[in-house]
């Protein structure tokens, strides 16, 4: 197809030898042929300049260059694009549709009759004020260059994710109207707009060489001088996807730090508030996931992570809902990709990687900018890419993920310990406070005494928990039950009595018992000795009065139904809100013959267990059964008397 307009493409290529047949045949399959097709191999050790000769282009095969991209571009537009009225730039392994650059043309062409000869430098100076230039008046300016819709075909987990990622940039452009980057990847320029950013000093071609983004740079100075950059909203660009983590991040470094410089040195202004603010926004993302991995580590470990509907099922639906409607707007889906935008983790797990590179790049290039270093992020690029790990690499790679492995299951199980005490499993203070012998399980070697453990106020939720996590411990208890929490939880009691744990009658209700009649008071006892036979098929054979409140003719009545009166002499004070560590420390005041009190109404008692068995391990105590003894015991704690001690179990 001819045209008074003079079109040149001009395709830099470093070893793209797998991809630079394709890209030649699309452009020469246009429905508007440039006038003329430049491929500029630049140091390639493959077959790139081979392949390409055999197509009727130009090829120009440059050395090695210092300069690399950038500087093969400026030789190829030096001496065959100056004179373009539009100049195509296109990565060697991106294909473009027959109508892609017909399209750019006729986008140049209807620009070019809106604005007829008005002077470009009339809009020049935009850069200079603060204030960002509006979307209307942005599309008033003339247009100095189209970037393609890029897109990726594949299957692959990464790829998917970074056609997800591509299709979001692309829309947002659209909707704003322009663009601050012209991709490499696939770009129509105006002629006149790079004859005018070639004149500047700085350089001696549009494409400057102190640069890692050359794209950006140019695309800036483009903007600068008054032109409109834009996204076409009809030229979609195919081209490769990292395929490897590794090339993904080299590549992102690149972009990321190369970004981050070129801003620091342009400063902020009207044409890069926007950029500032997207970098603002993606430390602000990145930041905002470390604090909540550390907010929720921490309310795991300390066990006080619990279920809400706003922040585990209201916020992340608000947000697949987001995920999915934009999943239908990716080029090239298919159910896969709809998927994965339901189960969200994956684009997740994609933001982290994102989190990971915005954090390194802003470490990074402010330091190299400090120490004069300028790093060859192209050539890190490159090895990326070709990146194959040798023996010791893979051994490196197999320690780190042994580590990794490691370090994830400890957090996992500290975890789980803490969120569910149920499970036996260490937590997070047990292992602080006692190390190994969180998970050690066994008693003492040698009894040197016994101790009785109590809790009183049960069955709850908690109590067949705390008994069978006392039974893998090796120890007993004796668990002193109401009737009304008995009518609730049955199932508990039998758990108790399957454990093997002593059961003790604390009355129906709960009562303060002298202030009762004293009849009411004894049907108290004997009401809740029935429940329990009703549940268990024994009778309770303790009796511990609730708050300790008794008198001689309510101890002589216990005694009389065969369930002796049951005290205290160590009082861990667990139901003033104690951490296990603090009901710990009385614990480890315990001797030989005491009956400790606790409570059986909160998850610290099932955190505890690790805890009283270590502690009694140190001590060299072991848990023992309450009997009766004719000797009546003063007990100084409560200024009163029982009739029952502690023996081997």
């Amino acid at each position: 197809m001819s045209s008074e307009r003079h079109i040149v493409a001009l395709v830099p290529a470093y070893n793209e030898e797998k991809s630079i047949a394709a890209t030649i045949e699309a452009v020469l399959n246009q429905e508007r042929v440039p006038d003329k097709i430049v491929i500029i191999p630049n140091g390639c050790s493959d077959r790139t300049a081979d392949i390409a000769r055999t197509f009727p282009v130009t090829v120009m095969e440059l050395p090695r260059l210092e300069h690399k991209k950038s500087e093969a571009l400026n030789r190829a537009w030096l001496q065959y694009a100056q004179d373009a009225d539009v100049v195509i730039c296109l990565d060697a392994d991106t294909v473009l549709p027959p109508n892609a650059i017909g399209d750019w043309e006729q986008e140049f062409v209807y620009d070019w009759a809106r604005h007829g000869s008005q002077a470009v430098t009339a809009f020049a100076g935009t850069g200079s004020s603060p204030a960002p230039l509006r979307s209307r008046d942005i599309r008033e300016l003339p247009l100095g260059g189209s970037s393609s819709k890029f897109t990726m075909l594949g299957k692959d987990f990464l790829t998917r994710l970074q056609r997800a990622e591509f299709s979001r940039w692309t829309d947002t452009a659209l909707r704003r109207g322009w663009t601050s980057v012209l991709a490499g990847t696939g770009a129509a320029i105006s002629g006149e707009a790079l004859r005018q950013v070639a004149a500047m000093d700085d350089r001696e071609g549009p494409w400057i060489y102190s640069s890692q983004v050359e794209d950006f740079e140019l695309t800036y100075r483009i903007r600068q001088l008054g032109y409109r950059c834009q996204v076409s909203p009809t030229v979609r660009a195919y081209t490769d996807a990292m395929k490897t983590v590794k090339a993904l991040w080299g590549q992102r470094m690149k972009w990321q730090v190369g970004t981050i410089e070129d801003l620091l040195k342009i400063g902020v202004n009207r044409l890069t508030v926007m950029d500032w603010f997207q970098q603002l926004s993606g430390m602000f993302s990145a930041f905002a996931r470390y604090l909540w991995v550390a907010v929720i580590l921490t309310l795991c470990l300390v066990g006080h992570l619990r279920f809400q509907w706003l922040w585990w099922v209201a916020v992340p639906l608000f947000f697949v809902v987001l995920q999915v409607k934009h999943a239908h707007r990716i080029p090239h889906r298919d159910r896969v990709d709809v998927l994965y935008a339901f189960l969200i983790i994956p684009s997740e797990a994609f933001a982290w990687l994102r989190a990971g590179w915005f954090t390194a790049a802003w470490i990074q290039a402010p330091v190299d900018l400090i120490r004069g270093r300028h790093k060859d992020r192209w050539g890190l690029q490159y090895r990326a890419e070709a990146f194959r790990r040798g023996l010791v690499g893979k051994l490196r790679l197999a320690g780190i993920r042994v580590v990794a492995a490691s370090g994830i299951a400890t957090v996992a199980l500290l975890s789980i310990g803490n969120l569910v005490p149920a499970s036996g499993l260490p937590t997070v203070e047990a292992i602080a406070r006692t190390g190994t012998g969180a998970i050690n399980h066994s008693g003492p070697a040698t009894c040197r005494g016994y101790v009785a453990l109590t809790y009183d106020d049960g069955p709850t939720q908690y109590t067949a928990a705390t008994s069978d996590l006392l039974r893998r411990y090796g120890l007993h208890a004796a668990f002193f039950l109401t009737g009304e929490h008995t009518e609730l939880n049955p199932d508990a009691v039998r758990a108790l009595a399957a454990d093997g744990q002593m059961i003790g009658n604390h009355t129906v209700t709960h009562p303060h018992l002298t202030d009762l009649p004293i009849s009411q008071a004894k049907q108290e006892i004997l009401d809740n000795a029935d429940l329990i036979e009703a549940v268990t098929g024994q009778r309770p054979t303790l009796f511990r009065p609730p708050y300790g409140d008794t008198n001689d003719k309510l101890s002589a009545f216990a005694l009389r139904n065969g369930m002796p009166e049951t005290l205290w002499t160590l009082d861990t004070n667990d139901w003033i809100g104690k951490t296990p560590s603090q009901v710990d420390d009385e614990i480890g005041k315990a001797k030989d013959g005491d009956i400790i009190l606790m409570h059986d109404d909160e998850d610290t008692d099932i955190k505890t267990v690790a805890l009283i068995a270590s502690t009694l391990r140190r001590l060299d105590l072991c848990t023992g059964r309450i009997v009766p003894d004719s000797a009546s015991h003063h007990i100084p704690l409560l200024d009163k008397s029982h009739s029952v001690k502690v023996v081997p179990w």
